[in-house]
């Protein structure tokens, strides 16, 4: 039998077979890495999640959560979109669906100087090819000023 186990980062596959050598059990113990680790190895990535391997001012972790090249300075085609509409303001990103070690948090505040940030829920949300994309709609009538961030936590 094969048994599965995964802390996030890896992969371990552990299966026993008989071994030549007088038919004794042995463990058979393969490993892989997943997730960031995996993407970062591909990549060959030398800085680490915070680091910037392709100076697009995309640290590594926000080029991998919302789906950029490392190796490419494609940040304007990977980082969240913002649109005005009316009275409302439109934000959109994308997410990962296939490592649940990351957390995306969409915050909102009105004073930089408080420092209060409040969590925001998305309005809607649509998956495609391993994607998720999620859209929040935010009033500005009564709200002369609103700033907005997006934090991507491992």
């Amino acid at each position: 039998s094969t048994v599965l186990i995964s802390d996030g980062t890896v992969l371990a596959k552990y299966h026993s077979r008989e071994s030549s050598a007088g038919n004794r059990p042995e463990l058979v113990v393969q490993t892989a890495r997943v997730g960031y680790d995996a993407w970062a190895d591909q990549y060959q990535l030398v800085n680490g999640p915070q680091g910037h391997d392709d100076s697009d001012g995309m640290n590594n972790l926000l080029e991998y959560a919302l789906g950029g090249d490392p190796a490419e300075n494609d940040a304007a085609s990977v980082l969240p979109v913002f649109q005005s509409q009316e009275n409302n303001f439109f934000y959109t990103h994308n997410e990962r669906t296939d490592d649940a070690n990351l957390k995306y948090t969409v915050q909102t505040c009105t004073n930089l100087a408080s420092d209060v940030w409040v969590d925001a829920e998305p309005a809607s949300s649509a998956f495609l090819d391993g994607w998720k994309t999620v859209n929040y709609i935010f009033q500005t009538p009564g709200n002369p000023q609103q700033f907005i961030r997006l934090k991507i936590e491992q």
